[in-house]
């Protein structure tokens, strides 16, 4: 075998090792989030097949008003946060002191009020949901991930809005929620390489907050 060849076998055992799931992906089919606009803290969750993955969360959202006649997209992150580890389980092995790192991004599509519409303020939109997290244990985060992979679900966004005046609707508790039904369609969903460049910055920023928080 020439060794040029050998060398790439052996870099991709390397990293299908300190990323197991690039040999094995995690399939989401589900999920949802608590969205509270200014990023108080909640929670996310992930489903699929063998797969079971709740976080605590800050997980913003925007904006928590519109007007009359202005169309309006609404958009939003969920942000680990985590203080501890967890039970999760991915593609059917159990970790019990799991943390995740990344980040994830959301938008609906637009949507525009008409004068008069009494049910105006009653908002659910289908949503894009794409991102990248790692799992770490809680004691290790920055060394090799238990587990990683990317996300790209579709589902709804809900929340109610209330009028203020003829031409003005604010939310009414700064909440809203939002369900994961599916993965997006191969149309819908952004290719791999943009995941990854969108998770690494957001995912660095994650675990020096971590760290620091282990180092306390």
């Amino acid at each position: 075998m020439p060794r040029s060849s050998s060398w790439c076998l052996a870099l991709a055992a390397v990293l299908l090792s300190a990323y197991p799931c690039l040999a094995d992906p995690v399939v989401l089919t589900g999920g949802g989030a608590t969205l509270y606009w200014d990023g108080q803290l909640s929670s996310f969750s992930f489903t699929g097949p063998g797969t079971t993955i709740s976080q605590d969360s800050r997980n913003p959202w925007g904006p928590t008003g519109f007007t009359v006649g202005s169309p309006v997209e609404f958009s939003g992150s969920l942000n680990p946060e985590s203080t501890h580890g967890s039970l999760m389980t991915v593609n059917g092995t159990s970790y019990d002191n799991a943390v995740l790192v990344g980040t994830a991004s959301f938008v609906t599509n637009s949507y525009t009020a008409a004068a008069g519409d009494s049910g105006a303020g009653d908002v659910e939109l289908p949503l894009l949901l794409s991102g990248h997290f790692e799992g770490f244990n809680f004691g290790d985060v920055g060394g090799t991930p238990l587990f990683a992979f990317d996300v790209a679900l579709q589902g709804v966004f809900r929340s109610d809005f209330v009028n203020v005046s003829p031409d003005t609707f604010l939310n009414r508790n700064f909440a809203a929620t939002a369900e994961f039904t599916g993965p997006a369609g191969p149309s819908q969903t952004p290719e791999p390489g943009s995941l990854l460049l969108m998770g690494t910055p957001v995912a660095a920023i994650g675990l020096r907050r971590l760290r620091n928080r282990l180092r306390r």
